[in-house]
C-alpha cells in the first residue's frame, strides 16, 4: 500500500497510523506500506496494482486524478464518492464505501465482495469477472480523465 495523506486531514494521517501498525504486525510479512508517495513511485506502482482505495473525507477530493490514472490502467476501483467518482454508476465497475463509516464499509466490501471476486477463477485459474471490471474500468478514462477536468475548470472558471 502506498498513499499520502493530505497536510489538512489529520483523520486521514490517524488512519495511516494505524493501517502501518497493523501491516508492521498483524500483516508482517503479507503487506506493506510505501512511504513517500510521489509521482516516481505512482509510475512504478500503478503497473502491478489490483485495486485502487481512495477514502478521501466527502468534499474534500482535489479532483482525483490519481484515481483516473488508475482506471487508464484498468486499476478496479473501492472509492468514496467524491470528486469525479461521485459521478460515476459504479455497477459492475468497482466499489463505493459508506462515507459516514469508510472503514467498517471497507472491511464489508473486502470480506462480501472484493476478496472472493479477486479469488473466483475459472478452469484456466483466471478470474474472469474481474478482468471484465478491468476493461471496463479502462474505458472510464475515454470520459474520465485529467484533460477533461482542464477543460471542465477553463470552461466553468475562466470562460467569460
Amino acid at each position: 500500500m502506498a498513499g499520502r495523506a493530505h497536510t489538512d486531514d489529520t483523520e486521514a494521517k490517524q488512519t495511516l497510523k494505524t493501517i502501518i501498525g497493523y501491516m508492521q504486525q498483524e500483516l508482517a510479512g503479507h503487506a506493506i506500506f510505501i512511504p513517500n508517495y510521489d509521482i516516481e513511485s505512482a509510475q512504478a506502482l500503478v503497473k502491478g496494482v489490483d485495486l485502487w482505495l481512495n477514502t478521501p473525507v466527502k468534499g474534500m477530493e482535489a479532483s482525483g486524478t490519481s484515481g483516473m490514472k488508475a482506471a487508464a490502467n484498468g486499476i478496479i476501483q473501492c472509492t468514496v464518492e467524491d470528486g469525479w467518482t461521485d459521478e460515476v454508476d459504479w455497477y459492475q465497475l468497482g466499489w463505493t464505501l459508506d462515507t459516514n463509516n469508510v472503514a467498517e464499509s471497507l472491511y464489508l466490501r473486502l470480506a462480501d465482495d472484493i476478496v472472493p471476486e479477486f479469488y473466483h477463477r475459472d478452469s484456466n485459474n483466471l478470474p474472469q469477472n474481474w478482468i471484465s471490471k478491468m476493461q471496463r474500468t479502462i474505458l472510464l478514462s475515454n470520459t474520465y480523465s485529467a484533460k477533461r477536468m482542464m477543460a471542465e475548470y477553463q470552461q466553468k472558471l475562466y470562460s467569460i
